[in-house]
């Protein structure tokens, strides 16, 4: 047994269902809502989280008071166009002046830092809960009951751990960082000997892992494969499908907790979580309100990733399954989920999640950022800390390395001031340029 073993115990232990029961109940019951019941619920909500944001939040009464809103001129979730968009960058340097309350008893959490600087963002326990309830909820219309046998390759392991089965949860964990040939049959050994009902993934690293068994003749019957935090690319669904006997159901979320998208379970398209935000689509953006965590409310919040709407289909519901009714899809697509590749030599593809995984491993490391003109071979930009060392260039590199494998990626490091990164239009910081179709 190690630290990591009872790490993933303890956090799986304090989201179980005896501790949530509330909340999967409060979801569940979001799903059967009429679109009536579902309206006056989010406008209650909303305008809980306005009037404690106004009353309580240093930087909410500022930023009303500055645009000359009071706490009556806003009567209802329909005058939510009268509040000024806000962005991550005019409270990235003093996040706590959002809280409604002292941070103390909240959860910290960080922004994977895809589009610039890592952003501290707090949650309460109550949001958490709102949170994991809405994927019990969830993974259930899936087919999938919390308990199952599951397989997660996502982040949670470093490459100086292959494997980790923590026995309350049902789970193995298996790092993305030693997918290669040398333990190919590792992997495969461990899933078949687990049995899993799911894996759990990010695209990039659920491919690579496909495209390996898929050059040896290998296949896995997995029934369900859950992905997330990046785009996942036809190319990619149609292997990893074949390759696993699997039906994906993709999950759109962020760590600010605005916003949540699922797949369809039975029809084609994704559907907003009910009750869980007030979504504003545009054309290169969308707006978004939580209502799942008051403590540190973020209203009318500007992300940049692009969503595109389905036709209009306000009230109509289908029956899951498990007995569930689920709203039509009201999204056709997620064109924008800021997701870029870095790609190897033998044509493995590392997205934007693992890559930010890998780069909070670098020792004295304020930014990265990757460049890439072909395939096989990267600039790595680097703003240094104090107390960086010329051996941290080794560390950075071997990190580097055990996630592409070292014969897969030729590397120049080189150490920049911010001025000698590259930024967007938008001066956005993205962590990969590329100028190679992704």
């Amino acid at each position: 047994m190690n630290l990591k073993y009872f790490k993933e115990t303890a956090k799986y232990m304090l989201r179980s269902k005896p501790v949530i029961g509330r909340r999967i109940k409060e979801v569940e019951r979001l799903y059967h809502m009429s679109p009536e019941e579902l309206a006056d619920y989010r406008n209650e909500r909303f305008l809980h989280i306005f009037r404690k944001a106004i009353t309580r939040s240093p930087f909410y009464k500022k930023l009303y008071g500055d645009h000359g809103i009071s706490i009556n001129d806003i009567r209802s979730v329909d005058d939510i166009g009268r509040l000024p968009v806000i962005t991550s960058s005019m409270f990235r340097k003093a996040p706590e002046d959002l809280l409604t309350r002292r941070p103390l008893g909240l959860v910290t959490a960080h922004t994977s830092g895809t589009t610039g600087v890592p952003l501290t963002v707090y949650e309460s326990w109550d949001s958490l809960w709102r949170e994991q309830a809405y994927f019990v909820v969830y993974r259930r219309l899936c087919g999938f009951e919390y308990g199952d046998a599951l397989v997660s390759l996502r982040g949670n392991l470093r490459g100086d751990c292959m494997s980790l089965k923590v026995d309350v949860s049902n789970t193995l964990y298996l790092s993305s960082f030693l997918i290669n040939d040398e333990h190919l049959q590792d992997y495969v050994t461990l899933i078949r000997r687990h049995k899993p009902r799911a894996i759990e993934a990010y695209p990039s690293s659920l491919h690579n892992l496909a495209m390996l068994m898929h050059d040896r003749g290998i296949r896995l019957d997995i029934p369900i494969a859950f992905t997330s935090s990046e785009t996942l690319y036809p190319a990619q669904k149609r292997m990893i499908e074949e390759t696993f006997n699997c039906r994906i159901f993709d999950h759109y979320g962020s760590t600010e907790r605005t916003l949540s998208i699922d797949q369809h379970p039975t029809l084609p398209g994704y559907f907003e979580s009910p009750g869980y935000s007030v979504a504003e689509y545009h054309n290169d953006h969308v707006v978004a309100t939580s209502l799942i965590n008051d403590a540190f409310p973020l209203i009318r919040y500007r992300t940049d990733d692009v969503i595109l709407p389905a036709a209009d289909i306000a009230g109509r519901r289908v029956i899951s399954p498990s007995g569930i009714p689920v709203p039509v899809p009201g999204i056709s697509a997620i064109n924008g989920r800021n997701s870029t590749n870095i790609i190897g030599i033998d044509g493995k593809r590392i997205g934007n999640a693992a890559l930010s995984t890998l780069v909070k491993m670098y020792p004295h490391t304020a930014q990265a950022q990757f460049i890439q003109t072909e395939a096989g071979a990267a600039v790595l930009n680097i703003v240094t800390e104090d107390g960086f060392m010329e051996s941290d260039i080794e560390k950075i590199r071997k990190a580097t390395f055990d996630l592409f494998g070292k014969d897969n990626l030729r590397l120049d490091i080189r150490r920049v001031s911010y001025d000698g990164l590259t930024y967007t239009s938008r001066n956005k910081l993205p962590l990969v340029v590329t100028s190679i179709p992704n």
